[in-house]
């Protein structure tokens, strides 16, 4: 009798332990992925000199504040410090509208380029070609899926044996 019981606690204590472990392990998060970059930074990358922060300072204020209604037949999309010159982005791109800014800014440490208009997007629309797993990105291996059969099998064969036992007393 000491037997069925010390083999039932065992078998209990077993179940317990799988299933508690498979919890824990399907606990685990889902990457999150980074949020884009800003279309203008601030310029805190500390290898940009002091002289190129200033520029970018001073073209934002001209171009997004100061003087934002005079600028017709283009869109400024983006300004960008870089190592030793500041990045205009505008749209439509052309040779007028780049002499433009070059005569306001002068041609030292500005580079006007074609410009991408940002667009928002939803996380409906961000994601929809990737499809997350949650079961693949838990990590749940092929161990745990044995370690339940062999669970399983072990508590029918303690029950077989434990009737068996029981058939034969009466």
């Amino acid at each position: 009798m000491i037997r069925v019981r010390t083999m039932q606690a065992l078998l209990v204590g077993v179940c317990l332990i799988a299933l508690c472990s498979g919890i824990a392990a399907a606990g685990g998060k889902l990457p999150v992925p980074a949020p884009d970059r800003p279309v203008n930074h601030d310029g805190g990358d500390p290898s940009l000199n002091e002289e190129v922060r200033q520029k970018q300072q001073e073209i934002d204020q001209y171009l997004f504040v100061d003087h934002a209604r005079e600028i017709a037949g283009f869109q400024v999309t983006h300004t960008a410090p870089q190592a030793d010159y500041v990045e205009i982005g505008i749209t439509p791109f052309s040779v007028e509208n780049a002499a433009y800014l070059y005569d306001i800014f002068g041609h030292d440490m500005v580079l006007v380029v074609a410009g991408r208009q940002a667009e928002l997007l939803s996380p409906a629309t961000a994601y929809n070609d990737v499809e997350i797993d949650a079961v693949a990105q838990a990590g749940v291996s092929p161990a745990w899926y044995a370690l339940g059969v062999f669970v399983l099998i072990g508590g029918f064969i303690v029950l077989r044996w434990k009737r068996a036992i029981k058939n034969t007393l009466l």
